[in-house]
């Protein structure tokens, strides 16, 4: 017997994790007390926090949050001076006695295996024939982990013995859901964890949604038991990134790229010139901003304007050759001058290509007043580069299947899904147009047959090519058949190409016109 408030006869010493420049050092900081009237369910490894039964799971959460914390574990130093690695502590004051249970892991290693086979053990014994009391909520709440515990840690040993470097996460990650989840986890108790995740003040991301489908899918198949994983719907995957993407104007590439070569013009510039040419790229031919990023200086022709989009960097893995204007090869000239194999390459190793980061772009979006959120209610991002770009091309009649093979899409249905969205102005637009040519015919006035957007480019910046405008049917020109020229002598020593390949370039030229005559003319009106 003891007082509360008073060391308890045999009282364990709990460690506090502290980071230093040597690592993970383990120090005694205070003796474990008892407090009378509130249960000890629960201690904070790190803050020594007495918590109660409903801040219990908080606590466990906190612990398997934070990798730091869980790769050094909770230690507890007994009399003996022996330290061990403890998963959670559970107790209660009782008549000034204190009952504890310390649930241990693996005490050979306890500093790398925190989550080893866990087992029972009683520092402070409570009185004979006295059972050791667990409240209901705490039983209640974890009956699904705990029923799990077991077989998860068999299944992280063998991820560890099959050599998976994410082993730990990923027994974490299953840990956590089932935690959460009361009773026995089925496909509906695990789609309302998905839904309420991603309704959470701080909701988790897509892509950390997917990680979780994939671990339990993972757990439960090596399980040979449970929930089917795949049968549960999709919920904030990264699948539906594309569909909450909204997409640049062309006034607003424009206003960015033109904000970018301000910054270059600025007495410490953030390397403005390089990513005006990055916009244009992604923008004229509608790549990938990682593929773009990834261009090797002898990916382009800027003889023929031309740029080669490789194999090796393409999502679908076929090639396919883009005409640019005469503007991004301007842009373009002094970049390809470097020893580095990439065009865009890091400054400080410039044999790794740059990074596209997203607060680069917000800066150039700040300097050029766009909005974060779009008209459409949409945020922006690099994808949306290649968004807009697809808004241009179908409102300048470009066939959706010219689009697919600009894009690089496997398959039409993706084109369909994400890339056929046009700008909130577009339809009004149309109904202008209609009406003003209703006006024109009842008014008897003939209609002018001149093209408004390339009559309105003027003397522009740009120089554009001459662009075929020609069906199928008929033959190439000779510009057009050098532009669609080989760079491999395998192609044949004539240098020829086949008619097929010859229309698939003109079709692309044809949809990279559009992109260049809207932005010719926007940056000329901004002058």
């Amino acid at each position: 017997m003891y007082n509360p408030g008073e060391s308890a006869p045999g009282a364990c010493m709990v460690g506090r994790c502290v980071r230093n420049k040597a690592g993970w050092i383990i120090e005694a900081c205070e003796t474990l007390v008892a407090r009378a009237g509130k249960p000890l369910l629960g201690t904070h490894v790190q803050d020594l926090v007495v918590l109660s039964a409903a801040e219990y799971h908080e606590c466990q959460d906190a612990v398997y949050r934070y990798g730091t914390m869980a790769r050094a574990g909770a230690l507890i130093r007994h009399a003996s001076g022996e330290m061990v690695a403890v998963e959670r502590i559970e107790g209660e004051v009782v008549d000034g006695n204190v009952h504890l249970a310390f649930y241990f892991s693996d005490r050979d290693s306890p500093k790398t295996a925190v989550y080893g086979t866990f087992g029972v053990e009683t520092t402070i014994k409570p009185p004979q024939n006295a059972p050791m009391p667990v409240p209901q909520d705490v039983v209640r709440k974890s009956s699904s982990s705990t029923s799990h515990s077991a077989q998860l840690e068999k299944w992280y040993a063998e991820l560890q013995a099959r050599g998976v470097v994410s082993a730990k996460y990923k027994m974490q990650r299953v840990r956590n859901v089932l935690k959460d989840i009361e009773g026995e986890p089925t496909t509906e108790a695990i789609y309302q964890w998905f839904l309420d995740a991603r309704s959470r003040e701080r909701p988790i991301g897509p892509a950390h949604i997917d990680n979780i489908r994939r671990d339990l899918s993972l757990y439960f198949d090596w399980l040979g038991e449970g929930p089917d994983i795949k049968r549960i719907p999709k919920i904030g995957s990264s699948r539906e990134i594309g569909e909450g993407v909204g997409a640049f104007m062309p006034e607003e590439m424009a206003a960015i790229i033109r904000a970018a070569d301000l910054d270059e013009a600025r007495e410490k510039p953030r390397r403005g010139w390089k990513r005006a040419a990055l916009y244009l790229l992604c923008w004229e031919t509608a790549t990938r901003v990682g593929q773009a990023r990834r261009a090797k200086t002898t990916d382009f022709d800027l003889s023929r304007r031309v740029y080669f989009r490789r194999a090796e960097t393409a999502k679908t893995g076929k090639p396919s050759i883009c005409p640019i204007s005469a503007d991004l090869c301007r842009r373009l000239e002094p970049l390809l001058g470097d020893a580095a194999p990439y065009v865009f390459a890091q400054v400080r190793d410039p044999s790794k290509p740059t990074t596209a980061k997203r607060d680069n772009l917000l800066a150039d979006m700040s300097d050029a007043g766009v909005p974060w959120v779009g008209r459409d209610g949409l945020t922006r991002s690099w994808n949306s580069i290649r968004k807009g770009a697809a808004s241009v091309m179908a409102e300048n009649g470009v066939s959706p299947h010219v689009a697919k093979a600009v894009f690089g899409h496997a398959n039409f249905a993706t084109t369909a899904k994400h890339y056929t969205r046009i700008r909130p102005e577009a339809p009004r637009e149309v109904v202008d147009a209609i009406l003003d040519l209703s006006e024109k015919i009842l008014d008897s006035e003939p209609d002018s047959t001149e093209d408004p957007v390339s009559s309105g480019n003027g003397d522009s910046s740009m120089d554009l090519p001459t662009i075929s405008t020609r069906r199928h049917g008929s033959p190439p020109s000779s510009a057009a058949t050098e532009l669609a020229g080989p760079r491999n002598a395998k192609d044949g020593p004539s240098g020829g190409v086949s008619r097929v390949q010859q229309s698939s370039n003109q079709d692309f030229e044809c949809a990279t016109a559009a992109l260049l005559r809207a932005v010719a003319a926007l940056l000329e009106a901004r002058r």
